[in-house]
């Protein structure tokens, strides 16, 4: 309760501290990292029949569902953004992947056969691949789109405050 009384300024002023992404979820950056996955939700949404995982070699880019989920993305795009132009690029956007996940699809000789997540089968391969040091894929998905950028490592310096930085700084070199 205290929080909430006393911090009226950090309240006043809450949305300075928004991240760019949820300000503008169709900018590039956003896309890259979060349009596979929100595709793929939407699709295995639509109904029972592509929610089980190893529907996802059952992908039909022409169904109902799949024409669906693209112009209900295609249409929140333009509305968010005020602007066909953007609609048309995240429908191209999303074309190229339901291309791709179809490539990955089609059965293979000898190859495991699609699921959404990997399975402990040794059979299924995921068409979903967690984010992490690896190359980033087409089908790569974030837990949260917090992540949109890499971690950053930071190196704390405990050093002492009262000292002019470039002092403290070659001092420590002279300890080494």
């Amino acid at each position: 309760l205290s929080h909430y009384e006393s911090f009226e300024h950090y309240h006043a002023t809450f949305y300075e501290h928004v991240e760019a992404l949820s300000v503008t979820p169709f900018a590039s950056r956003a896309m890259d990292r979060g349009l596979s996955a929100l595709l793929v939700s939407l699709i295995r949404q639509c109904g029972p029949d592509m929610n089980p995982n190893e529907t996802a070699a059952a992908l039909d880019p022409t169904s109902d569902a799949v024409v669906r989920a693209v112009e209900t993305i295609r249409r929140r795009a333009e509305l968010v953004e005020e602007n066909k132009l953007v609609g048309l690029e995240v429908k191209r956007a999303l074309e190229v992947r339901l291309q791709e996940w179809a490539a990955l699809a089609k059965p293979r000789p000898g190859a495991a056969r699609l699921g959404y997540r990997t399975a402990k089968d040794g059979q299924t391969e995921g068409l979903l691949q967690r984010a992490g040091l690896e190359a980033w894929q087409t089908f790569t998905c974030l837990n949260s789109l917090r992540d949109v950028e890499p971690t950053v490592t930071l190196l704390i310096d405990e050093g002492r405050m009262d000292e002019n930085p470039g002092e403290a700084f070659a001092a420590g070199e002279a300890e080494s």
